[in-house]
């Protein structure tokens, strides 16, 4: 991690707090289906802000692959498909979108949405998994990582219906599938390279900590779908709140 970190002068508890940080991000993705960034970026982007995109694109996507590999056969390759699908336009749109736009009203302006879906979907309306739903929550997907950097939401409260373990392996591999696209990018404009990658390597102990935690913890709460969704609706509407602040509070 020296390529990243040199001459910060990181102390002990300094590297606790993003051990911590991580491993709760993990646990909550893990059981969940999403939230890492929820809950790890907010706070890194103030203190640690070397760790971002980068680094932790790259502790995300070790969760994600290895949730994807071991639960190969409980993954909807069909909503992978249409969601991919979606994220295709879905990335230049948001870049153009950023291009012509001012960033923060638009942050909030997701926000309201990713809230009001989720009012929606708590007050009973379930949208089908179907083309129809999956790629247009694609392309929002990938509007909000290039614009907010939460993909989540979207595609998540599309899903919410599903048994738990197809909902968190389906999303893991379109997580898994988009973080490449978006390392790829940022390979591009060298913004991603050894020093990134290390520094990303170097947080996989908390990821590995909290994904064997996790798998005890799916059992008990796949049993339980009406608290597993209502944690989804939550998580989904923190981000939403999570981007809308964030926009107010960096509001030039």
């Amino acid at each position: 991690m020296e390529g990243i970190m040199a001459g910060d002068g990181l102390l002990w508890w300094h590297w606790l707090l993003i051990y911590l940080l991580v491993f709760v991000a993990t646990v909550v993705q893990a059981s969940i289906g999403f939230g890492f960034g929820l809950f790890a970026a907010p706070i890194l982007m103030i203190w640690f802000p070397q760790l971002l995109p980068g680094p932790l694109l790259v502790a995300s996507f070790s969760l994600t692959i290895t949730m994807s590999v071991r639960g190969w056969r409980w993954v909807r390759l069909d909503a992978i498909f249409w969601m991919i699908a979606g994220v295709l336009p879905g990335l230049w749109i948001g870049a153009q979108l950023m291009q012509h736009l001012a960033p923060h009203p638009m942050a909030i302006l997701f926000g309201l949405l990713v809230l009001t879906a989720v009012a929606l979907s708590a007050s009973g309306h379930h949208p089908p998994v179907i083309p129809a739903t999956l790629f247009p929550a694609g392309v929002c997907a990938a509007v909000m990582a290039v614009t907010t950097t939460m993909s989540g939401p979207p595609v998540a409260l599309v899903l919410q219906n599903l048994p738990g373990a197809w909902f968190r392996h389906t999303l893991a591999l379109f997580f898994s599938l988009t973080g490449l696209l978006t390392m790829a990018s940022l390979a591009l404009i060298e913004r991603m390279g050894w020093p990134e990658l290390s520094a990303g390597l170097a947080l996989i102990p908390p990821v590995l900590a909290g994904f064997l935690l996790a798998r005890h913890v799916n059992p008990w709460l796949d049993q339980r779908r009406q608290l597993l969704r209502l944690l989804i609706l939550t998580v989904a509407g923190a981000a939403g709140v999570v981007v809308m602040v964030r926009a107010w509070l960096t509001w030039p």
